[in-house]
C-alpha cells in the first residue's frame, strides 16, 4: 500500500510544526505520566494535534524500492505530521539509542524516495522517548543531531510547565 500523499500545509512552518509536536508530547506526559504504552502517548499526541487542526497520519506504511516494480515494507512510521515532520515514538526506554535513530532514518529515506517531489531535507525526522522512570520527554532530530531532555512538571496545572531548563546532551549520533 503506497503512502498517502500529505501536502505541506502553507500555514505551518517546520519550526511551528516541531513546536506543536513537542508541546503535544509534553502534554501527553503531563496527562499520562511515565510507564505508559507507546500507543497511549501516540493517541494523546494525535488528539492534541488534531484539535489544533494540525494534519497528521499515524502508523504510516513506509516502503523501500527493491527493484523495478518491487518494493518491501520498511515498517510503519508512528506519525507523519503536516507533511514535514516524521516522528518515531518510544516509551519506557532509558534513553534514545542508535537503533531508534536508525529506525526513523530508514522511514525517512523511504518517504523521501516515495515522494521525490519533496526534497530529502524538507522532511525532519525526530525520535521522541517517554522515559519510564521519570516525567521526562527526550527528543532527537536529524538536523540538530543531539538529544534534549525535557523534565515535565506534572504537579503544575500547566501541562507545558517544565522543572528546570531543558538538558541538551552533546551526544551526536
Amino acid at each position: 500500500m503506497p503512502l498517502v500523499h500529505l501536502p505541506k500545509i502553507p500555514s505551518l512552518t517546520l519550526d511551528q510544526t516541531v513546536l506543536l509536536t513537542v508541546r503535544a508530547a509534553q502534554q501527553a506526559m503531563h496527562a499520562l505520566g511515565p510507564a505508559q504504552r507507546e500507543s497511549a502517548y501516540e493517541t494523546a499526541m494525535a488528539k492534541t494535534l488534531y484539535y489544533q487542526n494540525v494534519p497528521l497520519l499515524t502508523q504510516c506504511a513506509t516502503r523501500k524500492r527493491a527493484g523495478p516494480g518491487n518494493s518491501t515494507a520498511t515498517g510503519p512510521a508512528d506519525m507523519f505530521i503536516a507533511g514535514t515532520l516524521l516522528v518515531e515514538l518510544k516509551a519506557g526506554k532509558p534513553r534514545i539509542a542508535q537503533e531508534h535513530i536508525d529506525q526513523v532514518m530508514r522511514y525517512h529515506a523511504s518517504i523521501a524516495e516515495e515522494h521525490k517531489e519533496v526534497r530529502d531535507n524538507d522532511i525532519l525526522a525526530m525520535v521522541i522517548n517517554f522515559k519510564r522512570t521519570a516525567d521526562v520527554v527526550q527528543l532527537w532530530d536529524n538536523k540538530q543531531r543531539k538529544m534534549t531532555s525535557l523534565h515535565v512538571d506534572r504537579k503544575s496545572s500547566d501541562p507545558l510547565a517544565l522543572t528546570g531548563d531543558p538538558i541538551v546532551e552533546s551526544v551526536c549520533f
